[in-house]
């Protein structure tokens, strides 16, 4: 996300499929897919106001 570090997520799994909303603690802004569900999607960051954000699931890579 934006500048400020790097963030640690850690998850705990309570169900099958869960999803999230990520938001940047220090400018506030949450994770974006630019309107698009496709591949290779342009993703950017946007000020939550309250309507219906994207989920994201976490994928364990290796």
């Amino acid at each position: 996300m934006a500048s400020g570090g790097t963030e640690t997520v850690r998850l705990r799994r309570a169900a099958r499929w869960c999803a999230f909303r990520l938001v940047n603690r220090l400018s506030g802004k949450a994770l974006d897919n630019s309107n698009n569900t496709g591949d290779q999607v342009k993703i950017i960051q946007w000020t939550p106001n309250g309507g219906s954000p994207p989920q994201w699931t976490m994928t364990k890579v290796g």
